[in-house]
């Protein structure tokens, strides 16, 4: 894994993650069945996701996400948001090797910080 991004992946996790003003559930263990519900996407209802506070670090990894192919979404949304299984309990569900995962996990991670130092170049 590449540390900066990773931060920034955790940083996205918790944002995703916290209440809903005025609520006091956030998402919690219920984003992946709001992932599921929208087939990979994350619906309004809760959590960052739903607009949440305003945390640019977590808005640009939320947009790089959704700019991801679905089985890539899938596998950042399964890694980071999932957190009551271990790691191999979530290569599993994956149906891939923990290497398999951690692979991809750092080939996405260098990708984000390609887009991303782009995305601060265009600013």
């Amino acid at each position: 894994m590449i540390d900066e991004a990773h931060g920034h992946f955790l940083r996205w996790a918790s944002w995703v993650r916290a209440p809903v003003g005025g609520i006091s559930l956030g998402y919690g263990p219920s984003i992946l069945v709001k992932i599921l519900e929208g087939k990979g996407r994350i619906l309004p209802g809760g959590g960052g996701g739903a607009g949440v506070g305003h945390d640019p670090m977590a808005l640009q990894v939320q947009r790089f996400v959704d700019g991801l192919s679905r089985k890539d979404s899938t596998m950042v949304k399964t890694f980071y948001l999932d957190r009551t299984r271990t790691v191999e309990e979530r290569a599993k569900k994956l149906k891939m090797p923990v290497r398999t995962l951690y692979d991809r996990l750092e080939r996405i991670h260098a990708l984000y910080l390609v887009v991303a130092h782009q995305w601060r170049k265009l600013r």
